[in-house]
């Protein structure tokens, strides 16, 4: 009987998350939050039917180490690269580098104030806030115009590879010097030109293979490569971000250019049904993962007085830094582009990493992290209601779909 009652709770988890998208696409409220509250919910109505509190923190870093992968594979494998577009590509990296190191270096030198621990414990527990969530931001960016879409995805993916490969370049048991520098920088090359070729591999693999399993078979094989680059301190989510860029942009890759028509459509199809796969994997995965994180939120951790005032000196430190970078040096519309940096995934993925040895203890087990995570999503939520930012095209597009939406826009960015 128990384990019918297990099939139930999955199916009616799995059908509340589709509800949420779907309300989402009305409202324009990120399915994201929806889900983080439905797990604060049960967590509150375990408690009032007297039902014990499941200690569900173990499941977040396996969950959200396989999300990672999904939501950037999903989203790298939306773009296309052309010589058009590649100002989009450079200037989303620019924008992904000097946001991120200003706002975590501004974040870490609070925290060397605030908590009074040394550089590089505030550096490190700094960096997990200032990452781009791309599991909330690609998903909210749908709406927007092609231009906008591109660059806000770009930089949430870029924010992902940079935080995770500083964060395991910071936590390695060694001095900080020259010494350890340069064979960061080493393992860097190695790993973009792993990346590379492997993913020239796996396209290929994936273009050759007649077997029936091959698309998750791929899947598995991306997920072994990271996790192996994970225990070697190499920052493998560029495997992924490379594989997913190459299959969207394989009729563009010598030796993937298919001269018979028939051949060329099997392949495109095959294609679309690896990235059909992907895209509701990441859906499910994403779904439990916020959940989860949901459920284990302590909430009255969030009215700790030293968390809202450490909180909120964080949440200004990092829409700041954000302001300053797209009003005086990409030149770009402030509002409400400056929104569009929610916190989430990795965040909470790179916060369970801490080692020991490095984490703030005085941190009241992680109530600043969700402080931070859940207003910056609020923020992001409120800034999509406003009637002066809404797109006429996407309005267009929704109606014909016979969808009564009406989505948030972002003007181009200024070149």
């Amino acid at each position: 009987m128990d384990n019918y009652i297990a099939l139930i709770a999955f199916s009616t988890v799995v059908l509340i998350s589709h509800f949420f998208n779907l309300i989402s696409r009305i409202s324009r409220v990120p399915s994201v939050l929806l889900l983080i509250g439905f797990g604060i919910l049960l967590k509150y109505a375990g408690s009032y039917f007297e039902v014990g509190v499941l200690n569900v923190n173990n499941y977040l870093d396996l969950l959200g180490t396989i999300g990672l992968i999904l939501i950037v594979l999903e989203g790298a494998s939306d773009l296309k690269i052309t010589r058009y577009n590649f100002p989009i590509v450079k200037g989303s990296f620019s924008a992904a580098l000097v946001i991120f190191l200003a706002s975590t270096s501004a974040v870490a030198i609070l925290f060397h104030w605030w908590v009074k621990v040394d550089l590089r414990t505030a550096f490190v527990n700094a960096i997990p806030l200032g990452v781009i969530s791309s599991a909330i931001s690609i998903p909210t960016v749908a709406y927007f115009t092609k231009h906008k879409r591109e660059f806000l995805t770009y930089e949430s993916i870029f924010s992902d590879i940079l935080g995770i490969t500083l964060f395991n370049f910071m936590i390695i048991p060694s001095a900080l010097n020259l010494a350890c520098f340069t064979n960061f920088i080493f393992k860097l090359v190695v790993v973009i030109v792993i990346s590379v070729v492997g993913s020239y591999l796996l396209l290929l693999s994936l273009r050759n293979m007649k077997t029936q399993t091959k698309f998750f078979i791929i899947l598995s094989l991306l997920v072994l490569f990271y996790s192996v680059g994970i225990i070697f301190n190499l920052s493998a989510l560029l495997l992924v971000f490379t594989f997913g860029i190459l299959l969207n942009n394989s009729k563009n890759i010598a030796g993937f250019k298919i001269s018979k028509q028939v051949d060329q459509e099997r392949i495109d199809r095959g294609l679309e049904q690896f990235k059909s796969i992907v895209s509701e994997s990441a859906f499910l995965i994403r779904t439990f993962f916020f959940i989860i994180f949901g459920y284990s939120m302590d909430l009255m951790g969030l009215f700790d007085k030293n968390v809202f005032l450490l909180g909120t000196l964080i949440v200004i430190i990092l829409f700041l830094v954000r302001f300053l970078y797209l009003k005086f040096i990409l030149n770009a519309h402030v509002f409400p582009e400056i929104f569009i940096a929610p916190k989430g995934l990795v965040t909470i993925v790179l916060f369970y990493s801490i080692p020991k040895s490095l984490a703030i203890k005085s941190f009241n087990e992680g109530g600043v992290v969700f402080f931070v995570i859940l207003v910056t999503g609020l923020l992001m939520l409120m800034s999509g209601f406003s009637k002066k930012h809404l797109k006429t095209r996407a309005k267009k597009e929704v109606a014909q779909a016979g969808l009564a939406i009406i989505p948030p826009s972002i003007s181009a960015f200024q070149s």
